[in-house]
């Protein structure tokens, strides 16, 4: 599957709002292409958030992670966030409401994952000395991070 058909997928199951967190995964376990390459951009400074596709209903990003970048603290509100590795690893810091850690994971190349408000908040990191690459998919479209 390339990301032309993730994308339509995406699409018509973001019209039915009929999909659980663990079919979405199930769906991007599927992805393994090499596609998502024309998308890479690097920041120097901050990890740099690279729209593939942007609507009303859903956003995908290729986001880019230098060794040492990382998120703000930050949730997902509404449909939550999807997330898949592409490249690498990048470490998840999962907070409580009252912004006590609860636990520490790290995501290797293609593992998925899935945050929601409801489960907690979170930090993602490239604690490697490598390049990471990160797929994201939010709903709704035109998503701003709900910092903390």
């Amino acid at each position: 599957m390339d990301l032309d058909a993730l994308w339509k997928v995406f699409q018509e199951l973001f019209q039915n709002k009929t999909i659980s967190p663990e079919q979405w995964k199930q769906i991007l376990s599927e992805y393994h292409g090499d596609d998502y390459k024309k998308y890479l951009q690097f920041d120097e400074e901050k990890y740099a958030r690279n729209y593939v596709i942007n609507t009303e209903l859903f956003d995908v990003l290729i986001l880019c992670w230098r060794p040492g970048q990382k998120t703000m603290l930050h949730g997902h509100p509404k449909d939550g966030c999807f997330v898949k590795i592409l490249q690498w690893e990048i470490t998840e810091t999962l907070y409580n409401a009252d912004k006590k850690p609860l636990r520490t994971s790290v995501m290797r190349e293609w593992e998925t994952m899935y945050n929601h408000d409801s489960i907690g908040y979170h930090i993602l990191e490239n604690a490697s000395n490598r390049d990471t690459v990160s797929l994201h998919i939010y709903s709704p479209g035109n998503y701003k991070p709900c910092l903390l």
